[in-house]
This record gives C-alpha cells, structure tokens and sequence, in this order.
C-alpha cells in the first residue's frame, strides 16, 4: 500500500476513533438518565457520518481495486452531491434532523478533504485535512 493510501487509512482511523468517543459519551448520558441528549445525539451522527464517508474512501481502494486519488475523488464527488441535495421530506422530526446531521457531515467531509493538493499528493507526503 503507498503512503498515500496509508494516510487516507490513518484519517479513516481518526474519524471512527471520534466517532466512538461521541458514542461513549451518548452510552454515559443514557445510563445516567440525563433529559437533554439532544446535542450528545447530533454529535454523534455527524461524527459517525463523517467517518462513514472515510470508510467509503477506504472501502474503494480495498475492495474496489481503486486508487487512492480516484477513490477520494469519487467520494468528494458523492459527498458534494449530498450537500447539493441537502435533507429531503422526512417521516419525523428526528428522521429531519438526522439528515441535517448527515449533510452536515458530507459537508465538512468535502471541505476537509479540500485542503489535500491532489497534484502534490502523488509527489510528496499530504498534509493533514483542516477538519
């Protein structure tokens, strides 16, 4: 596997991590019989649709025979299309909000993986996403 490949595994690797510590914290205010995990909730989606589109990167060079730059660059391009789609009609409020969330997650997905130069990326190490 190339350094370029290793990174995007590693950044896969950090959002699910994040995304465990939201669902901690979500388990934590569960047991403790808190009201308000409203905010707990919305961490947690976004935090795990964020990696949710690291593990489509992933899942792309793994078992879609992809190169890594193609398998970024195929999910930028699904990650923009979901913010240019934004939340549609929803069953409920909570249906509405996770959405929100989700889009919310492309969104910061698409803008992180902005910051990667795609033309250094195959001549030099890549720097880290802003995110």
């Amino acid at each position: 596997m190339n350094e370029f490949a290793q990174y995007l595994f590693r950044l896969r690797d950090e959002a699910l991590e994040a995304a465990g510590d939201k669902c901690g914290r979500l388990i934590r205010l569960l047991e403790e019989a808190e009201n308000d995990i409203a905010d707990a909730i919305a961490d947690f989606t976004v935090k795990q649709s964020y990696a949710d589109w690291w593990m489509t990167v992933t899942d792309h060079i793994e078992h879609g025979g992809l190169d890594p730059v193609t398998a970024l660059i195929r999910v930028r391009d699904a990650a923009h299309n979901a913010v240019l789609r934004g939340p549609g009609p929803h069953r409920s409020m909570y249906h509405h909000a996770q959405s929100l969330a989700r889009t919310d997650a492309a969104r910061r997905f698409y803008n992180d993986t902005a910051a990667l130069d795609l033309i250094a990326i195959t001549t030099s190490a890549p720097t880290a996403p802003a995110g």
